[in-house]
């Protein structure tokens, strides 16, 4: 929801379903062969970097969206997703899994629903 807010995308939506059909990824990546010219030592500090900068983030996320979606709800109608309405969402967007089987594989498919649950 920081995203909506940052983006402004309130100024062309009059709706926001909190569906809760995303999971934000954070990824961060570096050429192979730059990363194989560092020294040791220089990974190891990018590393550290990298475990400092995602703990901020899963203490500051929580806050952001809180923050994010209170100032939404004055700049749009928020429509919270009862638990019954979001059964009858997934139920009805099973057959997509299927779509997606041969090349996620089922597996990935079984675990992802079974965390994002």
């Amino acid at each position: 929801m920081p995203d909506l807010v940052a983006y402004k995308l309130y100024e062309v939506s009059k709706y926001l379903s909190l569906d809760a059909h995303t999971t934000d990824f954070f990824i961060n990546t570096m050429n192979k062969g730059v990363w194989e010219g560092l020294s040791a030592e220089e990974q190891g500090i990018i590393a550290q970097a990298m475990r400092t900068a995602m703990e901020f983030q899963w203490k500051a996320q929580p806050d952001e969206i809180d923050n994010a979606l209170a100032k939404l709800r004055t700049l749009l109608q928020v429509n919270d997703i009862t638990p019954e309405n979001k059964k009858l969402f997934i139920e009805a967007t099973r057959p997509v899994y299927q779509q997606f089987e041969g090349s996620i594989g089922k597996s990935f498919l079984d675990l992802a629903t079974k965390e994002l649950a």
